[in-house]
């Protein structure tokens, strides 16, 4: 059996933070790291341009779209290797745990026939890296490629073809590393800009559940919480990979909030004043450049004070009074 190359797929767009370990981390596996750039105003193509595996194409659409950066980096692989390939699709805050290459899984992955898909759960990785928990279920990130055509949607896509017959791994002792909580204030800051695109893609979404969407990891418990295979993390620090770094801007401001900004810019703080995102406000208005006579807290009395509960500590305990308490709000309108 032919060994396929190994093609790493991944969108990416102001990826500085982590892009560097990133790239090093996956040229451990990948032959190929294909890197889908959609206009980043940072550092992140000129540090990736200076790794011999990578190659950077160009993510022409304007708008926030998962399904077409997909297709584009998929439609850019299968020109690029002819012959057999295996698809892996990360997202620059991956890394698959310092153990795969020891794993008999790997070995099963690689010998895999033609249109399996490969399914793995994300180890989410708690700041300081000494603890994390994982995801409830598997995604569908790896393909042994067959040709088959990719279809999604543009925002919670899968990222590879899956089809209902699709034969499939599911790996149990490789994992994916998900770092975006390494730096809670870079997660809240995305999440606050998904929250307002979520709601320009339906004006009707409730905004108890948008907020339990994106608030999740609140609501881990303690025991839930279990310490890495000390290989997952140790395999990369022995060639100087550190992937419990921060790296967070020294303003505090994210490019998230910038694109935050945009958004209400366009459509109005009105629109979003249910959404979850204005703790902290004026500071945040004040770092970023801009002012609260431009961009001032849309929120009346009570929204404020059902914020004020839905982010009160108690609240993620998720009692019956809190979700008896949730569910008078949906009726409201929440």
């Amino acid at each position: 059996m032919v060994t396929p190359k190994i093609i790493c797929l991944t969108p990416v767009r102001n990826e500085e933070w982590i892009i560097e370990r990133f790239i090093r981390a996956a040229s451990l596996w990948a032959d190929l790291i294909i890197l889908a750039d959609q206009g980043s105003t940072d550092r992140t193509v000129a540090i990736a341009s200076g790794h011999p595996k990578v190659r950077i194409i160009d993510n022409p659409h304007p708008a926030y779209d998962e399904f077409a950066r997909q297709k584009l980096l998929i439609n850019e692989a299968r020109k690029a290797i002819p012959g057999p390939r295996l698809f892996l699709a990360l997202d620059a805050d991956e890394a698959l745990t310092g153990n795969f290459a020891a794993s008999l899984e790997w070995s099963e992955i690689l010998q895999a026939k033609r249109g399996t898909v490969i399914y793995f759960k994300w180890f989410n990785v708690k700041p300081g890296c000494q603890q994390g928990w994982l995801s409830d279920k598997a995604y569908p990130w790896g393909f042994m490629d067959d040709g088959a055509e990719h279809s999604g949607t543009d925002i919670h896509s899968p990222r590879v073809p899956v089809r209902l017959n699709s034969p499939r791994i599911n790996c149990e002792k490789i994992r994916v590393l998900h770092l975006q909580y390494i730096d809670p204030k870079r997660m809240e800051s995305k999440h606050r800009w998904y929250q307002c695109y979520e709601r320009i893609k339906n004006p009707k979404a409730s905004a108890i559940k948008l907020f339990d969407q994106y608030h999740h990891m609140y609501r881990i418990k303690p025991e839930a919480l279990v310490s890495p295979d000390q290989e997952w993390f140790q395999n990369y620090k022995r060639l100087g990979i550190d992937l419990c770094m921060p790296n967070a801007p020294e303003n505090g401001v994210y490019w998230w909030d910038l694109l935050l900004f945009e958004l209400i810019e366009k459509h109005g703080a009105k629109m979003f004043a249910r959404e979850n995102i204005w703790q902290d406000w004026p500071g945040l208005v004040q770092a970023s450049g801009h002012t609260l006579d431009k961009f001032p807290d849309p929120r009346t009395a009570f929204q404020k004070k059902v914020h004020d509960f839905l982010n009160r500590p108690e609240t993620f305990k998720n009692s019956f009074r809190v979700r008896l308490i949730k569910s008078c709000l949906k009726r409201l309108g929440w």
